[in-house]
């Protein structure tokens, strides 16, 4: 989060959050990191339906309490003016 916080400028945004119930069993992959750039695409993690793929590009941001949400991962990126 250091390393990312020292070479953002700017303001950030929310594009996408992956909302979730108890019972869709979603876990997220174990290698994945915070603020870790994802592609369209990209294998995110799992839930009881398969595999879960960013639907957009942007910067990861995972809750501190995943399990204990509704919102499993954000997708945030950089807003122009």
């Amino acid at each position: 989060m250091a390393e990312f916080a020292q070479k953002i400028k700017g303001d950030y945004a929310v594009k996408y959050i992956h909302k979730i119930q108890y019972e869709d069993e979603f876990f997220m992959n174990p290698h994945m990191l915070n603020f870790q750039y994802i592609k369209k695409g990209e294998t995110i993690g799992h839930d009881k339906r398969g595999i879960v793929t960013s639907p957009k590009s942007g910067y990861l941001l995972m809750p501190l309490y995943q399990s204990k949400g509704k919102e499993s991962f954000y997708l945030i990126d950089h807003v122009t003016k």
